[in-house]
């Protein structure tokens, strides 16, 4: 069977022809733009093989609120909230019917998906090193799962910057983590959140860039 896969990773995952064609031995990897075969038995597909073979594309401006509310598909009001004496922090309140059913702390480069009234959204710190991303049902604001993230490690540090992209497939999570000490791509079950693959891009401080 013939299917087009509507986007998804490809906001944050870039894959090869030779990956994809390997992965959709097994499984529709969710890419934008792509035709696949989807086998019957849609077993997993090599997440290994895929972070292995992806590169790293991330994109700064998809790693915000306002980008992921354009990708939000969940059917309970969304309240954000500054509060300037807390020092940039958002609140996001999600609402149904008036009642507020989850209530979460972010920032101004918080990012998140839905679907099927499932959040996931990524929990980090712009200014720290590592992360997690945790599930919620949208129906009743029970945390479903969290998965600290494996990220690049701890990073001792005086300065730092750190922002997420993230993406989401039928069968899993994918993020993009874009540090002032490394890149690392990390895909997790969406039922679970239980990590499939991880893969580091870069490690180090990047030299600063010279003025033309």
């Amino acid at each position: 069977m013939i299917s087009a896969i509507a986007a998804t990773f490809a906001y944050t995952l870039a894959i090869p022809p030779t990956a994809l064609l390997a992965a959709a031995q097994n499984h529709a990897v969710a890419l934008e733009w792509v035709i696949i075969a989807v086998p019957s038995d849609k077993q997993s597909p090599d997440w290994d093989r895929v972070v292995q073979e992806a590169r790293f594309d991330f994109r700064e401006t998809e790693a915000n609120p306002l980008y992921c509310l354009s990708q939000y598909d969940g059917d309970c009001k969304i309240q954000i909230t500054y509060d300037p004496t807390r020092r940039s922090r958002l609140e996001f309140k999600f609402l149904r019917e008036a009642k507020e059913i989850l209530f979460l702390e972010g920032h101004a480069h918080s990012v998140f998906r839905s679907e099927d009234n499932v959040l996931y959204f990524a929990r980090y710190h712009p200014w720290g090193s590592g992360g997690s991303v945790a599930a919620y049902d949208l129906k009743t604001g029970r945390q479903l799962w969290h998965s600290p993230l494996k990220g690049i490690g701890a990073v001792e540090h005086s300065a730092y910057r750190n922002l997420v992209n993230m993406g989401l497939g039928p069968k899993a999570v994918s993020i993009q983590g874009h540090e002032s000490y490394g890149d690392y791509l990390e895909i997790l079950d969406r039922e679970s959140g239980k990590r499939l693959a991880h893969r580091v891009f870069r490690e180090g401080f990047e030299a600063p860039k010279r003025p033309n």
